[in-house]
Protein backbone atom coordinates (compact mmCIF):
# COMPACT_ATOMS: atom_id res chain seq x y z
CA UNK A 1 0.00 0.00 0.00
CA UNK A 2 1.34 3.48 -0.89
CA UNK A 3 1.79 5.77 1.78
CA UNK A 4 0.01 8.87 2.02
CA UNK A 5 -0.99 12.05 4.13
CA UNK A 6 -4.10 11.96 6.39
CA UNK A 7 -5.46 15.44 6.74
CA UNK A 8 -8.42 17.41 7.36
CA UNK A 9 -9.19 20.07 5.03
CA UNK A 10 -6.40 19.87 2.66
CA UNK A 11 -7.52 21.15 -0.17
CA UNK A 12 -5.10 23.40 -0.31
CA UNK A 13 -2.05 20.88 -0.44
CA UNK A 14 -3.29 19.34 -3.76
CA UNK A 15 -1.71 23.13 -4.84
CA UNK A 16 1.32 22.31 -3.27
CA UNK A 17 2.05 18.72 -5.22
CA UNK A 18 0.45 16.27 -2.61
CA UNK A 19 -1.20 13.58 -4.62
CA UNK A 20 -3.04 11.14 -1.84
CA UNK A 21 -5.04 13.00 0.41
CA UNK A 22 -6.98 11.54 3.46
CA UNK A 23 -9.53 13.86 4.94
CA UNK A 24 -11.66 12.86 8.21
CA UNK A 25 -14.30 14.07 10.55
CA UNK A 26 -16.83 12.88 12.50
CA UNK A 27 -19.53 14.88 11.03
CA UNK A 28 -21.01 12.72 7.61
CA UNK A 29 -22.82 15.89 6.60
CA UNK A 30 -19.18 17.79 6.49
CA UNK A 31 -17.61 14.64 4.74
CA UNK A 32 -20.67 14.61 2.40
CA UNK A 33 -20.28 18.54 1.65
CA UNK A 34 -16.81 18.56 0.90
CA UNK A 35 -17.06 15.51 -1.26
CA UNK A 36 -19.29 17.41 -3.43
CA UNK A 37 -17.49 20.11 -3.61
CA UNK A 38 -14.31 18.77 -4.30
CA UNK A 39 -15.39 16.14 -6.45
CA UNK A 40 -13.73 17.20 -9.48
CA UNK A 41 -10.45 16.94 -7.11
CA UNK A 42 -9.68 13.07 -7.04
CA UNK A 43 -6.06 13.70 -5.16
CA UNK A 44 -8.84 14.30 -2.24
CA UNK A 45 -10.30 11.71 -0.56
CA UNK A 46 -13.19 11.79 2.92
CA UNK A 47 -14.32 9.69 5.16
CA UNK A 48 -16.36 9.85 8.41
CA UNK A 49 -14.78 8.62 11.43
CA UNK A 50 -14.11 9.43 15.22
CA UNK A 51 -10.21 10.44 15.11
CA UNK A 52 -10.02 8.49 18.35
CA UNK A 53 -10.47 5.54 16.74
CA UNK A 54 -9.26 5.13 13.55
CA UNK A 55 -8.63 1.50 13.23
CA UNK A 56 -9.73 1.26 9.86
CA UNK A 57 -6.21 2.40 8.77
CA UNK A 58 -3.39 -0.25 9.38
CA UNK A 59 -0.56 1.13 11.33
CA UNK A 60 2.43 3.43 9.51
CA UNK A 61 -0.47 3.73 6.96
CA UNK A 62 0.85 7.54 6.12
CA UNK A 63 3.66 9.53 5.91
CA UNK A 64 2.64 12.27 7.85
CA UNK A 65 -0.65 13.77 9.92
CA UNK A 66 -1.94 16.86 10.26
CA UNK A 67 -4.71 18.26 12.40
CA UNK A 68 -6.42 21.61 11.85
CA UNK A 69 -8.25 22.30 15.26
CA UNK A 70 -9.93 18.59 16.31
CA UNK A 71 -7.14 18.74 19.35
CA UNK A 72 -8.98 22.06 20.43
CA UNK A 73 -12.12 20.67 19.64
CA UNK A 74 -11.59 17.54 22.09
CA UNK A 75 -10.01 19.64 24.63
CA UNK A 76 -13.30 21.45 24.88
CA UNK A 77 -15.49 18.01 25.69
CA UNK A 78 -16.35 16.13 28.14
CA UNK A 79 -12.99 13.77 29.52
CA UNK A 80 -10.84 15.94 27.20
CA UNK A 81 -7.48 14.33 28.82
CA UNK A 82 -8.95 10.61 27.55
CA UNK A 83 -9.78 12.23 23.90
CA UNK A 84 -6.81 13.55 23.36
CA UNK A 85 -4.58 10.80 24.44
CA UNK A 86 -7.08 8.41 22.19
CA UNK A 87 -6.31 10.97 19.23
CA UNK A 88 -2.60 11.40 19.55
CA UNK A 89 -2.43 7.39 19.98
CA UNK A 90 -4.18 7.29 16.74
CA UNK A 91 -1.98 9.84 15.02
CA UNK A 92 1.41 8.28 16.64
CA UNK A 93 0.42 4.84 15.48
CA UNK A 94 -0.31 5.91 11.80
Amino acid sequence: MEKSSLVIMSEDMVADGYEDIMNVDISSVAIDMMKRKYEHIPQLKYMQMDVRDMSVFPDESFEGVIDKGTLDSLMCGNDAPISAAQMLGEVSRL
